[in-house]
């Protein structure tokens, strides 16, 4: 589980300046998770439906929190994509040079 002090609003508003450090494809779970290395645990992400017009996000819901919060690798490789309409879907995640704010 996040700490619960780091900062995880919504960070991107417009470009995204990071690099991005790696590329994974992969699918989201039934709990609204999907799976990336988890050497990059604290990463920020952005992530898209890896389909023709797929759009860039860098977001997810959280449920408990009834807001959007920004995506990042958890220390176990999850990352939380969110609500349930993205179940099954493949995704294209994009693992960015910035860590969480701690």
């Amino acid at each position: 589980m996040p700490n619960k002090n780091h900062n995880l609003e919504p960070r991107y508003d417009g470009p995204i300046d990071e690099d991005v450090v790696d590329v994974e494809t992969s699918g989201v779970d039934d709990y609204g998770y999907a799976g990336v290395e988890s050497k990059y645990g604290g990463h920020l992400v952005a992530w898209a439906p890896f389909e023709d017009g797929g759009q860039i996000k860098t977001t997810s819901y959280n449920q408990n929190k009834k807001k959007r919060t920004q995506s990042y690798v958890q220390q176990d490789g999850a990352v939380n994509i969110g609500t349930e309409e993205w179940v099954g879907e493949r995704l294209v995640i994009l693992i960015l040079d910035q860590k969480i704010e701690e």
